[in-house]
């Protein structure tokens, strides 16, 4: 409880917090923790730049891997196996698409030629 009441009147007095603020001790302490914050910073951002060169790079080499048989693949990277997936959901939904358009045009046909069998 004392301490309680101590904390209190240390946070409600400007004066103090001022002081305090000025002191060498509190000034040393921000300053490390304000670096340390910044290398974190720069260190994400490098990282965050090694990942996207290394995306764009799976990238280029996905395409001379996807010549490549399936037995011969090797799992590699999640970018490489996010963009082969992907390739090949694309490519199994335009194989689709045109099954649809396939099965159209044939009941179309089928619709035309019942017309001129019912016109006879």
């Amino acid at each position: 409880m004392p301490l309680r009441g101590l904390l209190s009147l240390i946070v409600n007095n400007p004066h103090l917090i001022k002081k305090l603020s000025e002191s060498p001790p509190i000034k040393n302490s921000a300053r490390v923790v304000a670096g340390i914050i910044n290398k974190a910073r720069y260190n994400a951002e490098d990282k965050v730049d090694e990942i996207t060169e290394k995306a764009k790079d799976a990238m280029k080499h996905n395409s001379v891997k996807h010549e490549q048989t399936e037995s011969s693949a090797v799992p590699g990277s999640f970018t490489e196996t996010f963009t082969k997936e992907m390739k090949e959901g694309f490519k199994g939904l335009f194989e689709q698409l045109e099954r649809e358009k396939e099965l159209e045009k044939e009941r179309q046909e089928l619709k035309e030629k019942l017309k001129k069998e019912n016109k006879k």
